[in-house]
């Protein structure tokens, strides 16, 4: 598989919950593209799976196209869950960076907490955050467009070439190009 995309439901994306700690630790690892200096993270294309990871409130969201990963090991009773539509489990292992869709914190204590968080808001939009009914999601920021070039005006056309005169005649010998010629040093 090129990405978790492939085996995760379309339209879906992964969550993972965790506290403040785990979020900086996570972050520190993934968005520099480096998951496997962590170890794997535990994910679900479901939220409501994902709030059972053992965490402390803040859930960060993963873009299933920049992670790489495999299906977790069926708990007893996954299968119900899964064939219900309530989600399944995966493991991140691989990720590029800006995988991190957004982040939700628990309240807006988490939130002041979070802004605290070295280099954050950088990469997280504060003024776009928005109530949920499981916190405050505060999503990624778009990236920085490069503004388009300005269009110059059409340079004036070229002036026709024009046409290469045939070239002249060689000129005929003259006495002196003839002497030197002829000029026998030996």
């Amino acid at each position: 598989q090129k990405n978790l995309s492939d085996i995760v439901p379309e339209g879906r994306t992964l969550h993972h919950e965790t506290n403040l700690g785990g979020v900086k630790g996570i972050l520190r690892a993934v968005e520099n593209g480096r998951a496997g200096r962590k170890p794997s993270v535990y994910v679900s294309d479901s939220l409501d799976l994902a709030l059972g990871q053992k965490g402390k409130g803040y859930v960060l969201e993963f873009d299933p196209t920049m992670v790489n990963g495999r299906k977790a090991r069926a708990k007893p009773g996954a299968e119900v869950v899964e064939a219900a539509g309530g989600g399944s489990e995966f493991i991140i292992d691989k990720v590029v960076p800006r995988n991190v869709l957004s982040i939700t914190a628990p309240n807006a204590r988490g939130v002041a907490a979070l802004r605290k968080v070295k280099g954050i808001e950088k990469r997280f939009d504060f003024e776009a955050a928005q109530a949920t009914e499981r916190g405050i999601r505060i999503p990624r920021k778009k990236p920085k467009q490069r503004p388009e070039p300005a269009v110059r005006a059409e340079a004036p056309p070229k002036p026709a070439a024009k046409p290469v005169a045939e070239p002249a005649a060689a000129k005929p010998a003259t006495r002196l190009t003839e002497e030197a010629h002829a000029f026998d040093p030996g």
